[in-house]
């Protein structure tokens, strides 16, 4: 395919599906309907911005949907872990990481989305200490499906939230420290 100019389109999302005010943006493809979906961090939450059988596009809130969520402020990210089921997550207001996870469930507004705060459900939860992250989030799946959040903390050290199958609940992991470590910054 000939990437030349006469092959791309514009689309303004923005008027197309009522969404004004992103921040930023992460780009995926529903499992379900192998259309193209957008999760955009506005001021007002995260909108999740879904392309309609029909070539239009709707917005949805999913700040505003899901009870207890809060809004993602920085380090916007997206997984894709293999069973197609995708992950939007990032940093709140309180520097915490939170994830939005799609479901294999369907309601009114089209496929059911759910919310968890990392920091809170597999870290204060269960008694273990939380860093202040101070780079960006970088996430990452492996080859064995486990999900993982890296960044960096105050201290310079590289901090990884995981999962896999077969854990039991979130598992998290710090990176080692070697007796001689280079010192990482943000940025």
């Amino acid at each position: 395919m000939d990437p030349g100019a006469s092959d791309w389109r514009r689309i303004d999302l923005s008027d197309e599906a009522g969404v004004t005010g992103a921040q930023h943006v992460v780009v995926f493809v529903d499992p379900f309907t192998g259309r193209v979906s957008i999760a955009a961090q506005t001021a007002g939450g995260v909108v999740l911005i879904e392309e309609l059988a029909g070539g239009g596009w709707r917005s949805r809130n999913l700040t505003q949907e899901i009870s207890g969520a809060t809004p993602i402020t920085g380090s916007l990210f997206t997984l894709t872990p293999q069973d197609g089921l995708v992950l939007v997550g990032g940093k709140n207001a309180d520097g915490d990481v939170v994830v939005y996870g799609m479901t294999a469930a369907t309601g009114a507004n089209g496929r059911v989305w759910a919310y968890d705060n990392l920091f809170q459900s597999q870290l204060r939860d269960n008694g273990l200490p939380v860093p202040e992250l101070v780079g960006d989030l970088v996430p990452y799946v492996t080859s064995w499906n486990g999900l993982n959040v890296a960044a960096i903390d105050a201290n310079g050290d590289i901090r990884v939230l995981w999962t896999a199958p077969g854990v039991g609940g979130g598992a998290k992991r710090t990176s080692p420290k070697p007796r001689t470590r280079p010192r990482l910054s943000a940025g």
